[in-house]
């Protein structure tokens, strides 16, 4: 992946030092990150960052990662009476944390699907592992998650997926703060080409890019 791509690459060099951060809690931890200044430069969902910039966090979006759109996957316990994503109108849908892509992309489902998006119901309940806890207690009806993650807890009979929501828009942006941009200007340039550097080997070796990514995640 893009985070072993970047260990290869002569960015120490070149002075330019990259620590790499998961985040497993998501788009909204990551703006919470950026607003912060825990976090310098972040991969995060677009419409993620595009909505936290409108409330003032101080980053700027300096470079599209993913064109194609995202496929949430609208989750719900295997043993749920609803079938459908019609059935979930006015149910208590589970999301990571306020302004993260499950809680936005609730929004967009109910938009598509003509509902009162006023009267969309959440619960916070964190990150994946924290939502399966969630469904297990019955605290949640639905659950939005990128559908290709889910796919072990589905396939394994826990989860069932009633439908998908494609965003309307390229997925995955790049921020970063403005102070980082006002010091570092030239070594975020660097870090991103190393970036795209790693995403095209991942790109040109998909059975090792494969087998590395079951590896890991």
């Amino acid at each position: 992946d893009v985070r072993h791509g970047l260990r290869k690459e002569p960015l120490a060099r070149l002075g330019v030092r990259v620590e790499w951060s998961d985040q497993p809690n998501g788009t909204g931890a990551m703006t919470k990150g950026l607003r912060e200044g825990a976090l310098d430069v972040a991969i995060v969902l677009t419409e993620g960052i595009v909505a936290d910039l409108a409330k003032g966090n101080p980053s700027l979006l300096v470079a599209q990662y993913v064109q194609s759109p995202l496929r949430w996957g609208v989750h719900v316990a295997y043993g749920s009476r609803f079938n459908s994503i019609g059935e979930l109108r006015g149910r208590r849908f589970g999301i990571s944390r306020p302004g993260s892509g499950s809680h936005l992309m609730a929004y967009v489902l109910a938009k598509q699907h003509g509902w009162d998006l006023a009267a969309l119901k959440f619960v916070v309940v964190g990150g994946l592992e924290q939502a399966r806890g969630a469904f297990a207690a019955s605290q949640i009806d639905a659950y939005m998650w990128e559908e290709f993650t889910t796919k072990p807890l589905v396939h394994s009979g826990e989860w069932r997926c009633v439908g998908v929501c494609t965003t309307p828009w390229p997925c995955f942006a790049v921020a970063a703060t403005k102070a980082v941009l006002a010091e570092h200007a030239d070594a975020v340039g660097l870090a991103l080409d190393a970036v795209r550097s790693a995403a095209a080997r991942f790109k040109a070796r998909p059975d090792e890019s494969v087998r590395r990514v079951s590896e890991v995640h």
